[in-house]
């Protein structure tokens, strides 16, 4: 059996500027620097880390091989260095480094993205003047929470309360950063503070036993009108008839409450009924021609007396004398 040898001889050779040739023609083959190092490239991402939303710088270092680099990066195909990138995830860059001679290195990178903490703000409102004003943030187990608002409100807690007593100058954005660890977040939540109804109250007292006894509430157009007062009176009007004709009992304080919408207010009048006074009358009589005629008024005490009679008499004192002769 004959055995047949087969032989493989390379050509390296080396041009007039000291350039390295290797297998063949200068045009077919690759080359390099004589003594110089092979073509490699280093890729580092600045920072490595970062959160959703961010940019991180990705700077790429060619060393040996013939010089004159130039840069391509992968995703996307962007050439030069550094570059700015801002992945949606975690990802992988593979830069290519290609020397003067076209020989070619490549590296890679990990860029990792956390992702951003939930952020979630809400409020208790729409609130009225007075009430209380409270703040919901999420999500729950965060790093650190960090509130503000109108009025140089500001709070580290989750979900703080911005006053017991709420004023129409906290009435606003407030807004919310969320961290967990490097990441944050925020979220805005809008604060509406409503004015507090005018309410007024009045009567027509002092009235008498017998009047008229009418309630007058303020102010015109709100939603609504609830009337509270002595003896179970109650009230759905804004301007009620207590009684066409007052008692004693009816006497005391009567309050409105005014509603806008969700808000209330309350105002108070103070009713006097007073009782009829005693009257009595009485004259001298029977009486003889050319006698003294004499009236008696009461009961004594009173604001005013006013007489009247036959022969158009009339007369303010308590106990007249009509003639001295009848």
């Amino acid at each position: 059996m004959k055995r047949i040898l087969y032989l493989l001889f390379i050509l390296v050779s080396t041009n007039s500027f000291g350039q390295i040739f290797t297998g063949g023609t200068e045009d077919g083959y690759a080359m390099r620097e004589s003594g110089s190092p092979p073509l490699s490239v280093s890729a580092v991402a600045s920072p490595a880390t970062i959160c959703a939303g961010s940019n991180t710088t990705l700077t790429a270092t060619g060393s040996g091989g013939a010089g004159g680099y130039t840069y391509l990066w992968n995703p996307g195909a962007i050439p030069g260095n550094p570059i700015i990138v801002s992945p949606g995830g975690t990802t992988v860059y593979t830069v290519t480094v290609t020397d003067a001679l076209l020989n070619t290195a490549t590296n890679n990178v990990t860029v990792t993205v956390l992702p951003l903490p939930s952020a979630t703000a809400s409020n208790n409102g729409p609130v009225c003047v007075g009430s209380s004003l409270d703040l919901t943030g999420g999500a729950n187990g965060m790093t650190s929470y960090n509130w503000s608002g109108p009025n140089g409100f500001s709070s580290a807690l989750q979900s703080p309360n911005v006053s017991g007593s709420a004023t129409l100058v906290m009435a606003g954005v407030y807004t919310i950063t969320v961290s967990n660890g490097t990441c944050t977040n925020t979220a805005n939540t809008t604060v509406t503070v409503n004015a507090l109804p005018s309410a007024t109250a009045s009567n027509n007292g002092p009235v008498c036993v017998g009047s008229s006894l009418d309630l007058t509430g303020g102010a015109n157009g709100m939603t609504s009108y609830n009337w509270s007062g002595p003896n179970g009176f109650s009230s759905a009007l804004q301007s009620p008839n207590v009684s066409g004709s007052a008692t004693l009992v009816m006497a005391g304080v009567y309050t409105i409450t005014v509603s806008n919408g969700t808000c209330t207010n309350t105002a108070n009048t103070t009713v006097t009924v007073n009782a009829l006074p005693s009257a009595t009358a009485s004259n001298n009589g029977p009486v003889c021609e050319g006698s003294s005629l004499d009236l008696t008024g009461g009961a004594n005490g009173m604001t005013s007396y006013s007489w009247s009679g036959p022969n158009g008499f009339s007369s303010a004192l308590q106990s007249p004398n009509v003639s001295g002769s009848a």
